[in-house]
C-alpha cells in the first residue's frame, strides 16, 4: 500500500483546471495549497494521469454475485476478466506496471482454474 494522499480530489481536480487555463505551477501551488513551495505537490499531480475509468470498472465487477459451484465461478471469473480486459483496451483505464503484473497473474490464474475445470470429470446429481 502506498503512501496517503497529500491532495483532497478537490484540490487535484482545482490543480488540473489551473493548469489547463495556462496558470504557472508556483501561482497554483499558492491558490491551491496557500504556499508556492508546494509546487513539488503541483507538478507530481500534474504528471499522473486522472482515473476515469478504473472505479466504475471495479462497481461493475464488485456489483454481480458470484455463483455457487465451482465451475459457475471460474466462467463468471472468466466473464469479469474479459470486461477488465475490454475497458483496458479501449483506453479508458490506465495501469501501473505493478497493475499489469497483477493483471497477468489473475491471467495465469485463471487459465489454470479453466484447465482444472476440463480435466476434472463433470459431477452428476445425487
Amino acid at each position: 500500500m502506498g503512501r496517503q494522499a497529500k491532495a483532497s480530489p478537490r484540490q487535484r481536480a482545482e490543480v488540473r483546471k489551473l493548469a489547463a487555463e495556462g496558470v504557472s505551477i508556483r501561482v497554483i501551488a499558492e491558490r491551491v495549497f496557500g504556499d508556492r513551495r508546494f509546487r513539488g505537490r503541483v507538478e507530481r499531480i500534474l504528471r499522473k494521469p486522472a482515473k476515469q475509468g478504473s472505479s466504475s470498472a471495479k462497481r461493475r465487477i464488485r456489483g454481480a454475485a458470484v455463483p455457487g459451484t465451482p465451475a459457475e465461478t471460474t466462467k463468471w471469473l472468466r466473464a469479469a476478466f474479459d470486461r477488465l480486459q475490454a475497458t483496458i483496451d479501449a483506453g479508458e483505464v490506465e495501469l501501473s506496471l505493478r497493475e499489469i503484473r497483477s493483471l497477468m497473474d489473475v491471467a495465469r490464474r485463471l487459465e489454470a482454474r479453466e484447465q482444472l475445470e476440463r480435466l476434472r470429470p463433470p459431477q452428476r446429481d445425487r
